[in-house]
């Protein structure tokens, strides 16, 4: 009876230590789970981890192409200051050469109208010469006239030429 109970001890050792290898194996299972679980979340960390890295790249690209469309805009500014700038300039050219043509327009028609006066006075002196007999002291007086009227005439032509020259320049 002895020999039964030594080895009915040994049955509930046993069956105490299958209970406990059980135990552990289900432990052992949870535990490769576990790990298996960790593994994922590491490899998911690694390739977050790697993306924020490209980030980091892209932020560096980022912050580069930002100064660049920077520098493009304050070059952008200073271009179209400087075509504002121009085209005052030009118009005030225009304006100026609009005004100097009006002058020199002018100044040719009193010109014509000073060679026209001068013309008719000559056409009438000589109609008049021709229609009347004059003598010697009319037609000395006559030709001081003349001569009077042309220097006249080449003074004056002198000076609008001398005022068109010191309007254009």
């Amino acid at each position: 009876m002895r020999r039964q109970l030594e080895g009915s001890y040994n049955i509930q050792k046993i069956i105490a230590l299958e209970d406990e290898q059980k135990n552990k194996e289900r432990i052992l299972r949870q535990l490769q789970e576990e790990s298996e679980s960790l593994l994922k979340v590491q490899k998911e960390q690694e390739k977050a981890l790697t993306a924020l890295n490209k980030h980091g790249e892209y932020d560096g690209k980022i912050s580069e192409l930002g100064e660049e469309l920077r520098t493009a805009k304050e070059h952008l500014r200073k271009l179209q200051f400087k075509h504002r700038e121009d085209e005052k300039a030009m118009k005030a050219q225009h304006e100026q050469l609009v005004v100097l043509e009006d002058k020199c327009r002018k100044m040719r028609l009193l010109i014509k109208d000073k060679k026209r006066d001068v013309s008719k006075n000559r056409q009438e002196k000589a109609k008049a010469k021709n229609e009347q007999t004059y003598t010697k002291a009319d037609l000395e007086r006559l030709q001081g006239e003349l001569k009077a009227a042309e220097q006249e005439k080449v003074s004056e032509e002198k000076r609008l030429k001398a005022q068109v020259a010191q309007q254009e320049g």
